[in-house]
């Protein structure tokens, strides 16, 4: 790697350059560090969501990278779902809803609907 004199006797590295396809130019120091494509530079969207606590104090936690529900009970996995076709996390609160009931939601209209009714 070749250096560059700074002021005060310091010196910088300077990566070698490389041209891709189409003329851009590329260091590197940038293609090592990083992936255009990786999941952290994909959205803005959390990768877990906590969903909420049901009745039988399982948490239900939704993974976006794998459209996954996560059911945890003492801090131990109880087993995942996961959510077919065009199922969305909304679907799997509306099941919970119906078959076990919910002590704490924290995804969602009716999550929503529930805080805002504690504060009227």
């Amino acid at each position: 790697m070749r250096t560059r004199p700074l002021a005060g006797g310091f010196t910088q590295e300077i990566a070698p350059v490389l041209r891709h396809r189409g003329g851009r130019v590329l260091s590197q120091r940038t293609m090592a560090t990083t992936n255009p494509h990786s999941e952290s530079r994909i959205g803005v969207r959390p990768r877990y969501i906590l969903l909420g606590v049901d009745e039988q104090d399982r948490h239900h936690v939704y993974r976006t990278t794998d459209d996954t529900v996560t059911v945890i009970r003492d801090g131990e996995r109880q087993f995942v779902i996961e959510l077919a076709g065009d199922e969305t996390p909304d679907d799997q609160m509306q099941i919970v809803a119906e078959h076990t009931g919910w002590q704490t939601r924290y995804y969602g209209l009716d999550a929503v609907v529930e805080r805002a009714a504690a504060f009227a």
